[in-house]
């Protein structure tokens, strides 16, 4: 893995590691919250991967915002070093998909929710934090209809939909 270790990396996934083996629940999971770039990206990977190999596991699936979903791929085709294909979705072809949480809410997300589904008990998933500050934030949205979020959005989508050359 062409990665260097910050020196807490490597023992933050050991105890994660440690975690999973002495879990009374056999699905792991873990939240895992450092400074902005203190290397979430990279423990997440090396943890998946130790993960993966143990467990028999196919695919990881990296949930990310749309924003950042091309960075990823680029950061974990890096990570991996060929080891393992990563692609973005809708290209399925990738030991990695990222997946743009967005693709939930889109057209065509019925496929993406069964290909996920079809592969769930040989996957691992990982939500980035983006993804999470996106949820709440259309749970704050949902909760107040009438916050500014809600009117700052709303005014994206008109716009968006008067644009010369959109689509209806």
């Amino acid at each position: 893995v062409n990665v260097a270790d910050y020196g807490f990396q490597g023992e933050l996934v050991r105890q994660m590691l440690a975690k999973d083996k002495s879990a009374a629940i056999t699905c792991p999971s873990h939240f895992l919250v450092l400074p902005t770039g203190a290397g979430k990206t990279v423990v997440a990977s090396w943890y998946a991967l130790s993960y993966a190999s143990a467990h028999n596991v196919d695919t990881l699936l990296w949930m990310t915002v749309k924003a950042t979903a091309d960075t990823h791929v680029r950061d974990l085709s890096l990570f991996f070093e060929g080891r393992l294909a990563v692609s973005k979705w809708p290209d399925k072809t990738g030991d990695v998909v990222v997946i743009a949480h967005e693709e939930l809410s889109a057209k065509g997300r019925d496929v993406l929710i069964d290909w996920c589904l079809e592969r769930a008990a040989k996957s691992f998933l990982v939500v980035d934090e983006e993804l999470e500050q996106a949820v709440k934030d259309a749970q704050l949205e949902a909760r107040d209809p009438h916050s500014k979020r809600s009117h700052k959005r709303a005014a994206r989508e008109a716009s968006r939909s008067a644009a010369p050359g959109a689509a209806p």
